[in-house]
């Protein structure tokens, strides 16, 4: 643990469901060596993009274990991060336990939900009570206020949790603030390292990654690895206009997303559409969210195919 980072790209793993809502545990295998056969190692579950809020305890302990029977099967995943927060603390402890008993390599937590915390003490006391129930295991705080209406500052939460909270590596940054991302990177945790910054606005990533972000989390890993695998070498070879065109086309995409998103109550219906596009369908998401219209979907389809989508997607 004390050497602990993570680099790269992570997916943001959706949750199979079946068409009656119930969760797909069945599908995790072949979503998993989907993932792997498309140079996605890293995987980051029951967060957003996994609907982790819309699921019960129960669903979310079992999808950790599929997770981890998948991603050990032949070493297909090298890290598995399982993301614990929600509403009810005692079950967030739980699930920190729950994960840690399976070796997984890394758990993250969000603020509670609904009745947010409105001070970096508080938010601090919340995260030490679920990092103690995993005290072998390395935490990562997940940012996204637009979210979890917790705007406190992460380099002040950041410098407080430290002593507290040994376990702390870093944080899943999700928000556009690259000011204040950039300030994280420069804190130091509780051994004298920078915190391990991963950042989780897909549609900016080629910013964060210049400015000095270890990685990345989010869910068009999912389905455009291969075009981020791209943007980084480009930038590591000084084509900076090279990599831009790279980070156009995923604004691209993500625009299409928020278009037709916007008609079924999130883009989680966008994203598990485009899934279903290049060969892995993963099901509608949960309520409130809900599928697109057919007549939206085909739509949303060939505005992908004008793009050029599903030639440079890889």
């Amino acid at each position: 643990m004390e050497d602990f980072t993570l680099t790269g790209f992570v997916a943001a793993t959706f949750t199979p469901m079946k068409e009656n809502g119930d969760v797909n545990y069945d599908a995790v295998d072949d979503y998993c060596q989907f993932l792997h056969d498309d140079g996605i190692t890293q995987v980051y579950v029951n967060g957003s993009t996994g609907e982790g809020p819309s699921l019960t305890i129960e669903e979310r302990m079992r999808l950790t274990e599929c997770w981890v029977k998948a991603g050990r099967r032949e070493g297909r995943l090298t890290r598995i991060i399982i993301q614990v927060g929600g509403a009810c603390l005692t079950d967030s402890m739980a699930m920190a336990r729950h994960a840690e008993s399976l070796g997984v390599d890394a758990i993250s937590t969000l603020p509670p939900l609904y009745f947010p915390v409105s001070s970096t003490r508080d938010l601090v006391d919340h995260c030490r009570k679920i990092a103690a129930e995993a005290p072998t295991t390395p935490m990562y705080y997940y940012h996204i206020p637009c979210r979890s209406g917790v705007h406190l500052s992460m380099p002040g939460f950041l410098e407080a949790a430290r002593a507290e909270i040994p376990t702390l590596r870093g944080v899943k940054f999700s928000d556009k603030d690259l000011v204040e991302m950039c300030a994280c990177l420069r804190t130091l945790d509780n051994r004298g390292r920078p915190f391990n910054v991963l950042f989780g606005c897909d549609e900016q990533v080629m910013s964060a990654l210049v400015l000095g972000a270890d990685g990345a989390i989010g869910s068009t890993y999912n389905f455009l690895s291969g075009l981020n695998r791209r943007l980084v070498a480009l930038l590591d070879k000084g084509d900076v206009t090279g990599a831009r065109a790279e980070q156009y086309r995923s604004q691209d995409v993500v625009k299409e997303m928020f278009k037709f998103g916007a008609k079924t109550n999130g883009i989680l219906s966008t994203l598990k559409a485009a899934m279903s596009l290049v060969g892995m369908d993963l099901g509608p998401p949960r309520p409130p969210m809900r599928s697109l219209e057919t007549e939206d979907q085909e739509a949303f389809f060939k505005a992908l195919t004008d793009l050029g989508f599903l030639g440079w997607r890889k």
